[in-house]
């Protein structure tokens, strides 16, 4: 039995052993085909390239190798080839992997819809990359991936991007204008530092900016950020820019934040309460601040001996305002947000101010949400800091009621029977032997508690129609809301 015992424990480590070997063969075998040394994956009929071994200037990857589909770019597959200028993607290809193409002859690359993953230093100093389309729908450009592409001019991005993380685009020196798409939310550290052509940014929605982000951007003249809430020491020796809005968003301004900004001439702080360190603005000799009296940068100004403005009379100051509406209908319980566009798109402060009429009927909050309250009419008007304004105005309708069931319980009767509704204050009841209602006949209940109404001089044998609203008194009149659908009866 001990003989046994042990044959079987013999047989069973040789299986072991026999099934890990296969599995390393089998699972991530290393091939070549004399252009691309590859790993095969035996169980999944995939490969991913791990080096190119050929001569040619542009390469074509292949859909697959050897019945091995490819689809992956492996980690250094092209590193250092500098013969190679352009590479075609396969719609196989779901992964570029770190530093895939570094220091190669690359000149331009598109990334298709399928490749989910981009690695970090993918492209790392393909000092020859001019031009970059970037098609897969991936959420986040990671660390390093363009950083010292010395003539990177081009740059499209997904509107899939949320974020862009540390020195990306670092030492990007020939990139000019990059269109950063309105789904960004993050930048992080470094991410276009020392992008010495860079000259105008636009960073829409993004909401958190890392240190760094554009220092030594010397050719920086026009900066966006509506939605930062932070400023960090991101804009050190940008040495061209000489005005920027910082938008209400921003609460805070960091240390160092413009420091030697030599040329920055105006500054408007359009958030009454933005917290200034007393560092931020070392070594800009030309600089006006504007904001409004009373506020954090009148106190900054005054402690640093720079010169302040009420923002209030900056030019170009708003020379109209309007609505995305002028007029509107609204349910009780029902919002709506009004939108306002001021004039010119280049004003300084861009604040509008949201009020109500009648905030019982409808309400607006500052951002513009109105909320239908009760049935009446109110106006909300926009107003801008120098006294533009705009109106809309909101009518508001109570909500409608439901027929819940129709019956004849004796001849000639008719019973009506609907939601009650506690908000209102009575109902209207159209009823009539025409399916288009017309020449219906209307009778009111003025009890909001009463579901149901019986006519008992309909005619027997005929087939009726019925559709019920609800209404509210305001001053005296009636403001109705929708029908409710028709139902039909025969009576008996």
């Amino acid at each position: 039995m001990k003989k046994l015992w042990k044959g079987l424990c013999t047989i069973a480590v040789f299986m072991t052993v026999w099934f890990c070997c296969a599995t390393s063969c089998f699972a991530g075998a290393e091939l070549n085909n004399g252009t691309f040394k590859y790993e095969a994956d035996f169980y999944n009929n995939t490969c991913v390239l791990k080096g190119y071994l050929g001569n040619d200037s542009v390469v074509n990857v292949p859909e697959s190798i050897d019945g091995y589909r490819v689809v992956s770019l492996g980690s250094e597959c092209f590193l250092r080839k500098t013969n190679v200028v352009k590479v075609n993607i396969p719609s196989t290809v779901k992964s570029i992997r770190a530093r895939a193409f570094m220091e190669s002859g690359i000149r331009e690359i598109t990334i298709p819809e399928t490749v989910t993953q981009l690695s970090g230093s993918a492209f790392y100093s393909c000092s020859n990359l001019e031009r970059v389309v970037i098609k897969a729908p991936i959420t986040k450009i990671e660390m390093n991936t363009f950083a010292e592409c010395f003539n990177l001019k081009s740059v499209v991005l997904p509107n899939t991007l949320r974020e862009i993380d540390s020195y990306a685009f670092q030492y990007c020196r020939s990139l000019t204008s990059i269109n950063i798409p309105s789904s960004l939310k993050v930048l992080n550290r470094a991410v276009f530092e020392d992008c010495s052509s860079l000259v105008s940014i636009d960073l829409k929605n993004c909401e958190s900016i890392g240190s760094h982000t554009f220092s030594f951007c010397k050719s920086l003249q026009n900066v966006k950020m509506e939605k930062c809430k932070d400023i960090g020491a991101i804009f050190r020796e940008c040495t061209s820019l000489k005005e920027i809005r910082i938008s209400e968003s921003v609460q805070y301004i960091a240390g160092e934040a413009f420091r030697e900004c030599s040329s920055l001439e105006k500054v408007y702080v359009c958030n009454p309460d933005t917290r200034i360190e007393i560092n931020s603005f070392e070594a800009t000799p030309k600089l006006t601040m504007y904001g409004y009296s009373g506020s954090t940068a009148q106190e900054f100004a005054k402690k640093r001996g720079i010169r302040f403005q009420d923002i209030r009379t900056a030019e170009p100051s708003i020379i109209s305002i309007t609505l995305n509406a002028t007029s509107g209908n609204m349910k009780v319980g029902n919002t709506f947000t009004l939108k306002a566009t001021v004039k010119p798109d280049n004003a300084i402060v861009k604040s509008v101010t949201w009020t109500s009429s009648n905030s019982k009927i409808a309400s607006v909050s500052a951002s513009g949400k109105v909320t239908a309250k009760h049935p009446g009419t109110a106006v909300i008007t926009g107003m801008t800091i120098n006294g533009k304004a705009a109106k809309c105005i909101i009518n508001v309708r109570p909500n409608g009621t439901p027929i819940t069931k129709l019956l004849s319980q004796k001849k000639g009767w008719l019973n009506i029977q609907y939601r009650a509704n506690s908000n209102a204050d009575g109902y209207q009841i159209q009823y009539g032997m025409s399916s288009n209602m017309k020449g219906a006949k209307y009778v009111a209940v003025h009890n909001r508690g009463i579901r149901s109404y019986t006519r008992k001089d309909v005619k027997s044998g005929a087939t009726y129609y019925v559709r019920v609203r609800t209404f509210n008194v305001v001053n005296g009149k009636r403001i109705y809301s929708d029908w409710s659908g028709i139902k039909s009866m025969r009576v008996k």
